[in-house]
């Protein structure tokens, strides 16, 4: 099992993109730890995942100068 801390989920924060991408498929799913500007979002009201992809619910998508940072295990 390995950690990944403070990962910067890839794609442009230009108030219209959704979709991030990270390194390795969160495992198991529910280890990732998602935080948008500090604050900790939970799956299913901030965003959803899919594999290693990110997408973004209505209201947090992610501007210009908005901080995305992602923690989970993975295998």
């Amino acid at each position: 099992m390995t950690y990944v801390d403070q990962e910067i989920p890839v794609g442009p924060m230009n108030s219209s993109n959704a979709t991030f991408i990270l390194t390795f498929a969160p495992n198991p799913p529910k280890s990732l730890d998602l935080y948008y500007n500090g604050v900790h979002l939970q799956d299913g009201l901030g965003y959803n995942l899919s594999n290693n992809i990110i997408t973004m619910s209505a209201g947090y998508i992610p501007r210009p100068g908005t901080s995305l940072v992602a923690c989970y295990r993975t295998l």
